[in-house]
């Protein structure tokens, strides 16, 4: 071999990037370059070291100040001797001139953590709150450093470690602050009554944001008012379904009744629609028209009725008759359906104010009644009244299904405690049937856009990403922000110990591939 062919060769070495490939020069300086910037590990000396740090001033000066560990010997910067970097955290290693030691210097304090005995350093903490709330990702923050001549992070040793560490404590607080104000509203009402009694009322979704100013109001003046002793009322709605609207969200109210006690209300509604026959084999009630004119019949009888805003009215009238002061309104299997139509209406009549002035919230017997007594195979009211009292009774008539109710509730003696954190205070409600509105709107939007034509996704899906609190919008926020793991960190994100979502490869990716899609469409 000839002396020119081994130069030759030395010079391919030097240039081989130890993976099979051969780079050019001014690529293999390049990352030479990035590699001295992102090493954690830098063994070079202080006037070499690249580019600029974040330093907390006071946690750094005050180590500085302390000098060397073992004889206090003062440091001078030109003392540094090798940089081991964590995140955006720099712990230095400066050797003391005069016994050769090594001390380590911190460029930041460690945030505390409750089960961790050394948490993260401060600095990643704050830049990943700071990701979290701006709404930006490591691919951003990593641009704005690198212009600054800041080294970057990297999104999984580091950020992602410390978002999974901050994003349950912001999401633990703002739980735990929801909690303690609906506790704290709870007790106030259980010091100011002295007995307690539950009212039951109806189902989940429906939506008035006006509601929540009124209830703000009527929150404010329970606070300096007395609120007397409350009263177990089981009430109960029997609603109809128009032929040509099966869906549950337009039924409408056609028996309003409630019982407390010996006393009772008892009222039918004309439905301004039909009954659909199904509805008509379950309850016995029908619309006829008789010369031109509708009534309500109940098993061929004809029932005295009345419209739904006169019925609310006297139902209101009597609630305030009983002298109990708010009231819980108790129904089975009320969360999912009577809650919400009996705020839908009230709503709608405009009779919210006057509700509010006598109803305190409601409470769900149904997942009550599982607790005490679990391991039934059927919690429907007939077989609950059945299994507790050996007989049965005239179902499907709201007034019927409400003494039911309330026989098994005195039979189970069920305290005031027991029922405590199944209440839904009015303002509380509210709440959850907004939220339930929202989540139904952002799955009928996802299932649009993601399951009729494309099929990118199920149904089921769709549902289960709208529950959690995503929309398609926060879908495509984060395709926009990180296109390659945007998707997969907002879906598997953890929470409780469980992905969010999904951390389903076959999901992400079909819904990574129409971001794709879309994104390449617009470009174009």
């Amino acid at each position: 071999m000839e002396s020119g062919d081994a130069k030759n060769i030395t010079k391919c070495t030097a240039r081989h990037s130890g993976n099979g490939r051969f780079l050019k020069v001014s690529t293999r300086k390049k990352g030479e370059n990035m590699t001295s910037i992102r090493n954690k590990s830098l063994k070079i000396p202080y006037k070499e070291l690249p580019g600029r740090r974040i330093i907390d001033i006071r946690h750094f000066s005050n180590k500085f100040d302390e000098g060397c560990y073992n004889c206090g010997s003062a440091f001078q910067f030109k003392d540094i001797i090798k940089e081991r970097k964590y995140g955006l955290c720099s712990v230095f290693v400066f050797k003391c001139k005069v016994c050769s030691s090594e001390t380590k210097v911190v460029s930041s304090r460690r945030h505390k953590m409750p089960d961790t005995t050394e948490g993260p350093y401060a600095v990643n903490v704050k830049s990943a709150i700071g990701m979290i709330h701006t709404g930006i990702g490591a691919t951003h923050v990593n641009g704005f450093l690198n212009t600054l001549g800041i080294p970057g992070i990297h999104h999984k040793t580091t950020m992602k470690e410390v978002e999974r560490l901050a994003g349950p404590v912001i999401e633990r607080t703002a739980n735990d602050s929801c909690t303690t104000a609906g506790k704290l509203e709870k007790e106030i009402f259980r010091k100011q009554c002295s007995t307690t009694d539950a009212v039951d009322e109806q189902e989940e979704q429906i939506t008035f944001e006006e509601a929540m100013d009124i209830l703000e109001a009527a929150d404010e003046e329970e606070s300096s008012e007395d609120m007397s002793t409350p009263a177990i009322i089981c009430e109960k709605g029997n609603m109809s379904t128009a032929k040509n609207r099966i869906t549950v969200d337009h039924a409408e109210i056609v028996q309003l009744s409630a019982v407390c006690g010996d006393s009772h209300f008892t009222k039918f509604v004309l439905p301004k629609g039909d009954i659909h026959v199904k509805a008509t084999a379950v309850n016995g009630l029908e619309v006829r028209i008789v010369k031109g004119k509708k009534y309500l019949f109940q098993h061929n009888q004809e029932a005295e009725s009345c419209d739904v805003s006169m019925a609310l009215s006297e139902f209101l009238a009597w609630l305030n008759s009983l002298s109990e002061g708010k009231v819980i309104l108790s129904a089975h299997n009320g969360k999912v359906f009577d809650m919400k139509f009996l705020l839908k209406y009230v709503t709608e009549t405009n009779c919210f104010n006057l509700f509010c002035e006598n109803v305190y919230g409601f409470i769900d017997t149904l997942p009550l009644l599982r607790k005490q007594k679990p391991r039934m195979k059927s919690y429907k009211l007939t077989n609950l009244y059945e299994q507790t009292f050996g007989v049965t009774f005239e179902a499907h008539d709201a007034l019927h299904d409400a003494k039911a109710l309330q026989d098994i509730i005195k039979d189970r003696s069920i305290a005031f405690k027991e029922m405590e954190s199944y209440i839904l205070t009015a303002t509380e409600a509210v709440n959850y049937l907004l939220n339930r509105r929202r989540s139904s709107a952002c799955a009928a939007e996802m299932e649009n856009k993601l399951c009729k034509n494309e099929k990118v996704i199920t149904c089921s899906m769709a549902k289960k990403i709208s529950e959690s609190g995503l929309s398609y919008d926060h879908l495509k926020t984060a395709y926009l922000r990180d296109p390659e793991n945007g998707i997969k960190l907002l879906l598997s994100e953890q929470v409780n110990g469980k992905p969010r979502v999904t951390n389903r490869t076959a999901i992400i990716k079909s819904i990574k591939s129409h971001f794709d899609t879309v994104h390449s469409q617009l470009l174009s």
